[in-house]
């Protein structure tokens, strides 16, 4: 049967398509032009198209969903594309898309949830044409300029930079006294031939590990390009308690560290502005999000501060300087606009966030987790919002793990345990296996727990098939290396870094939650946020603790929401007020301090919700 009003809801991408019963979900997001994993062909074969139902009803499920996804998956509304299709035809249907499973050429175009804010740029651009100079009228140029904005279109300016004053005479005079110009508050910041300018914006989210970059079209609030590349300060430490010791060793390497990013992003700019037609002179300004370190590093602001409790920043305010000042290659009088940072590790970034996800406008509890090498919370309880930092480390990323690697070709990214003892990985591109990344060390976690390989305590057992001794440790084997040279491994230390890193996440998390009053069963929605989020599996985050026990339904990825936040802030002037304001009532907890911190983190560091409640009920015990 045809639409009859209904529709199927692709998130975080806010796509919609008009439901039919004569297609499947794979048909139906193929129309709407979203590409989902099939290697089999949408015949059931491969439980590649995974998606989770969070609202509607679909067919019943099928022979092929019951053997290719487990009853947990089941039990969370997990559904294969190919298999399900719209069973009303006039109501809603919500469906979740996991990042594993868009095409490969889409998993690298996901920027996050859809943002529909309506484009407010803080530069302006205005046609004008002059009446020409006479000898009863010698006005100069700029005053001219002036006068005819204010008859015509109502603007008012009153300072020109200096490169617009360069520009002013000769445009003018080789196009007939017509100009493009624009405008920025009171300032003239650039003068074009009439039909050449158009305000270009560059969006940046600047991370500890990652960097994004977003090529807009601030008046329309178009993304033109995008485009990821790995922070070249990671040499120097890939965490930011080592990037800042290594900035404070002298002003030298601060400022190494600050021109390493400035001419990083110039380059990869200008391979986003060249299909364009563009240059770099075209883009008239810049909004830059991160952490506080990466913020203070990138504006040459110090750092020192930063190493030492109580972890002071140099500034919680908004910030615009010039790209001149900076030394950033794009339009010389243009503004960088820094939005504010929020505490010592808690940056932009997570503003950012806050501004793309509504937060601020939801009805809570609602918690919020950026998760990465630097993991940055926020709890939205009645009308506060808390937020903590985690130094969850570089495990997220593959760091710190014998086979560890980013998630690249070959990275090992989903693991499964069967229950004959029956190891299944998938890899990124599908190829074959040389390492394993961040979303697949969490996943084998789960399956180990799961499998009865290791403990909730997180202790490798040695009886189990497939675990080995390698070098003095117990290991777990995943799948052969792509060169047939041994064998890509879980190892027990692995296991350690990965339940630190988790231990701290879920520490933060129950501070947050008990600081503020409320229980995991008061939690409305968990959002997930950030290239690592995006990536991971929720029921595996849930096995391992990592979550607070709340049904799967309740959790949502949204991908790179700080992207997301920085694009609509460098488009819209009112958004940039309305996230100043926003800062200013957020609250900051610092975990270091609070009560019991410890006590919260070797708990955390469980690898099931038991194992969490029987470490505190003993901890409580003995105190007793």
């Amino acid at each position: 049967m045809p639409n009859a009003g209904g529709r199927i809801r692709f998130r975080p991408q806010g796509t919609q398509a008009p439901a039919d019963s004569r297609l499947n979900l794979l048909e139906i997001a193929r129309k709407a032009g979203i590409g989902l994993e099939n290697k089999c062909g949408g015949v059931g074969k491969c439980g590649k198209c995974r998606l989770q139902v969070t609202k509607g009803r679909l067919t019943p499920t099928t022979r092929a969903e019951r053997q290719l996804l487990t009853q947990a998956e089941l039990a969370a509304g997990y559904r294969l594309a190919c298999q399900a299709s719209p069973r009303d035809v006039k109501s809603v249907v919500d469906v979740q898309v996991p990042a594993l499973s868009f095409a490969l050429k889409q998993r690298f175009q996901i920027e996050g949830l859809a943002y529909s804010g309506k484009p407010d740029p803080a530069v302006r651009v205005y046609e004008v044409k002059l009446k020409p100079p006479a000898i009863k009228d010698v006005r100069s140029d700029l005053s001219r300029l002036k006068d005819t904005l204010s008859a015509r279109e109502g603007v008012a300016f009153k300072h020109a930079s200096l490169a617009a004053l360069e520009q002013l005479p000769g445009v003018l005079r080789a196009n007939g006294w017509k100009a493009g110009v624009l405008l920025r508050d009171e300032e003239l910041l650039a003068v074009r031939p009439p039909g050449m300018v158009r305000t270009y914006g560059l969006a940046v989210d600047l991370g500890t590990s990652k960097v994004a970059l977003f090529l807009m079209d601030m008046a329309s609030g178009e993304t033109l390009a995008e485009l990821g590349f790995m922070n070249p300060q990671l040499p120097w430490g890939e965490d930011i308690m080592s990037r800042i010791q290594y900035a404070n060793t002298g002003a030298e390497e601060a400022a190494g560290l600050q021109e390493l990013i400035l001419r990083r992003i110039g380059e990869e700019l200008e391979q986003m502005l060249a299909p364009h037609g563009l240059d770099p002179s075209d883009i008239v300004e810049t909004c830059l999000v991160g952490n506080t370190a990466m913020h203070h590093l990138f504006a040459g602001l110090p750092v020192r501060q930063l190493g030492f409790a109580p972890y002071v920043p140099a500034t919680t305010s908004a910030a615009s300087v010039t790209a001149k000042e900076l030394g950033l290659a794009v339009l010389p009088q243009g503004l960088i606009y820094l939005p504010p940072p929020i505490a010592g590790f808690v940056g932009s970034d997570m503003l950012a966030a806050i501004m793309a996800t509504r937060l601020h406008r939801q009805k809570g509890p609602v918690l919020l987790m950026d998760l990465g090498t630097n993991t940055e919370l926020a709890l939205k309880v009645d009308e506060r919002i808390v937020c903590c930092s985690c130094a969850s480390g570089p495990a997220f990323e593959g760091g710190a793990l014998r086979h560890g690697m980013r998630a690249a070709p070959g990275a090992i990214e989903k693991v499964r345990v069967g229950t004959g003892g029956e190891v299944l990985v998938s890899t990124v591109e599908d190829a074959p296996a040389r390492g394993i990344c961040g979303s697949g060390i969490l996943d084998s976690l789960a399956a180990l727990k799961n499998a009865d390989i290791i403990t909730p305590a997180g202790r490798m057992l040695q009886e189990p098939a497939g675990v080995v001794e390698e070098n003095g440790e117990l290991a777990f084997r995943l799948a052969p290396f792509a060169d047939g040279d041994g064998w890509v491994t879980v190892t027990q230390n692995d296991v350690r870094e990965v339940q630190k890193a988790k231990g701290a996440v879920r520490a933060g998390i129950e501070m947050l939650m008990h600081h503020t009053g409320i229980g995991p069963s008061d939690l409305l929605r968990v959002i997930i946020a950030g290239a690592f989020g995006n990536y991971i599996d929720p029921l595996s985050a849930l096995s391992i603790a990592l979550i607070p026990p709340v049904s799967p339904r309740r959790i949502r990825q949204v991908g790179n929401a700080a992207g997301v936040g920085s694009r609509a802030m460098l488009c819209s002037s009112s958004l940039r007020r309305e996230a100043e304001r926003l800062a200013g009532r957020l609250e900051y907890l610092e975990l270091v301090a609070y009560p019991k911190s410890e006590l919260y983190f070797a708990s955390a560091m469980m690898l099931s919700e038991d194992a969490v409640a029987a470490y505190m009920r003993k901890w409580e015990k003995r105190r007793k």
